[in-house]
């Protein structure tokens, strides 16, 4: 680890980022998400089940966690 933060010290990486900015802004959606997955967090997903009795159809949700931005919800 020691060797790759002296070859992308926080200039090179300032650039990088840069790069990737200017790049989502003319449409690239990789770019997009790499820089979304710094400033949010990396999206997780869950599927959270409402469980009722008496023979009922159970009723489940999809949930999007962005646990960088305080978006948590807990499935239990």
């Amino acid at each position: 680890m020691c060797i790759l933060s002296q070859r992308v010290t926080p200039e090179v990486f300032a650039r990088i980022v840069d790069k990737a900015a200017e790049q989502a802004l003319e449409g690239d959606a990789k770019a997009r998400e790499w820089l979304s997955w710094f400033l949010i967090g990396k999206p997780t997903e869950y599927v959270a089940a409402d469980v009722t009795s008496g023979g009922e159809a159970l009723t489940f949700e999809v949930v999007w966690n962005h646990a960088a931005a305080g978006l948590s919800q807990d499935p239990t």
